[in-house]
């Protein structure tokens, strides 16, 4: 079956848009958020890579 065509289906993802147009467009059209995709810099994300590191080893003693 086709989600779009179950009436309350439609009626759920209309309510959504709705209540809240970014978070619907990024939760059921797979768009990225818009509105905190300013929260960090590409330059603040690049500072704490590791380049070439793929996986931490689990450490005792460590939150993770």
């Amino acid at each position: 079956m086709r989600p779009d065509t179950d009436p309350d289906f439609v009626a759920f993802l209309g309510d959504e848009r709705k209540a809240d147009p970014v978070s619907y467009d990024s939760e059921y059209g797979a768009e990225f958020r818009r509105d905190i995709e300013s929260f960090t810099s590409l330059e603040q994300v690049e500072a704490v890579m590791v380049t070439g590191r793929s996986m931490l080893t689990y450490q005792e003693g460590v939150a993770h």
